[in-house]
């Protein structure tokens, strides 16, 4: 899949990087039929930019019964493709048929006649989608059994989709003037209310407070270590405003380094310890078991990886009063790490947005609510390492956000 990398780093349009994605698809899907999508959103439509794995004499057969053409062709998106299909992060099975699928475009006729004549297994789709922003759909019919290859291609697609982000916000910022300076100062007028006052009034009034009870009463080491700790979440909040803000005005360049299943270990203790340090009063296990293979290999820039286990620390510290745990897995394409809390949990919808905003009351006595600097910060990394990431989370029980980091080829 090297090779793909390789292709997209020399796209400069997004018809090149179309191309290549047809391209690759193909390669790795060789016996189904492939078909990519763009999506145009002012005419709530959708493209036909290719359809692959169809040998020439056959496609033409294809054009002879529909009466044209459908490469290059507009067709009015489906109720069922605005929800499902442009968003889906995942390959997700159609529920229904070819003619469902297109939104009754022809007679149900014509669309069994092409289901006889190549003979599909299954219908399937993923949104070409970047940072919430949908640019267009894969859609694959499997034949010869290859459903089994779509999950592994996931990353690979959406490396696709990262790239046509790239040329179109290069677009944008050539016909708008947006700059590097204009996107810095958005990002940080899009932060700082929250981020920022909320701990900065904290440490006025706690420091005024401090100085007149210093040493007056058995209260003053709790509230001078809360005056510590309102001092360093500022500090933090300030170097993820500049953080974010890089990777908003895409300035952040990555270190990668391969990195073993033993230095990961040696970094969590790392972290661990630091933030025992900050929070002396909870509890933070790592656990690995015997069977973990210490030869897998990935490539990540330990800053970032230190970043993101840290920032997740953090909110489950911030949302659960119990011990935490890390869990580290192996499997034979991926790096597993779980970081596992038993608090207030989220709802559905709190875990749908959890890393652009948070809102959370804590159990007994705290609510909590704002931008999640931090956690939006970890959807960029994790975008830029290719790591995806899940959250499976129950009200009242807790929370697992797990990191899946794919291993070196």
């Amino acid at each position: 899949m090297s090779q793909s990398n390789h292709n997209i780093k020399n796209a400069n349009t997004l018809n090149q990087v179309f191309s290549s994605l047809n391209s690759f698809l193909i390669e790795h899907l060789k016996h189904s039929i492939v078909v990519i999508v763009q999506l145009d959103e002012k005419r709530d439509a959708g493209y036909v930019k290719s359809i692959g794995g169809i040998n020439k004499p056959i496609f033409n057969k294809l054009i002879r019964i529909l009466g044209l053409n459908p490469v290059g062709k507009y067709f009015k998106n489906t109720t069922y493709g605005r929800k499902h299909i442009y968003s889906s992060r995942h390959f997700k099975q159609f529920p229904s048929n070819l003619y469902e699928l297109s939104g009754k475009l022809f007679p149900e006729w014509l669309f069994k006649t092409i289901e006889n004549l190549f003979n599909f297994d299954n219908i399937y789709y993923k949104g070409l989608t970047c940072d919430n922003q949908a640019m267009g759909a894969v859609v694959v019919f499997t034949r010869e059994n290859e459903d089994y290859k779509l999950s592994a291609l996931e990353i690979e697609v959406d490396r696709y989709a990262l790239k046509m982000k790239e040329i179109l916000d290069d677009y944008n910022s050539e016909i708008l003037g947006i700059g590097i300076k204009e996107r810095f100062t958005h990002a940080l007028l899009a932060n700082i209310n929250h981020e920022i006052r909320t701990p900065l009034n904290g440490i006025i009034g706690l420091l005024d407070a401090g100085l007149k009870l210093l040493n007056e009463n058995e209260n003053t080491r709790e509230l001078t270590h809360t005056i510590w700790q309102n001092s360093i979440d500022l500090t933090n909040k300030l170097d993820s405003l500049l953080l974010i803000s890089e990777f908003e005005a895409k300035s952040v360049s990555l270190k990668l380094r391969m990195q073993t299943i033993e230095s990961l270990i040696i970094q969590l203790n790392n972290v661990i310890r630091g933030i025992g340090n900050e929070y002396k009063s909870r509890e933070i296990n790592l656990f690995y078991n015997a069977s973990v293979n210490l030869g897998l290999t990935t490539y990540i820039d330990l800053y970032y990886f230190d970043f993101t286990i840290r920032e997740l620390l953090r909110n489950a510290i911030k949302f659960s009063e119990e011990k935490i745990d890390i869990k580290l897995k192996t499997f034979k394409n991926a790096i597993v790490i779980d970081v596992i809390d038993k608090g207030i949990g989220m709802t559905a919808q709190e875990q749908e947005f959890l890393f652009s905003r948070y809102f959370q009351s804590h159990k007994k006595t705290t609510t909590r609510n704002g931008l999640g600097i931090g956690l939006s910060i970890i959807k960029h990394i994790a975008r830029h390492h290719n790591w995806s990431i899940n959250i499976k989370s129950e009200t009242n029980k807790g929370t697992c956000v797990q990191l899946r980091l794919p291993i070196t080829s």
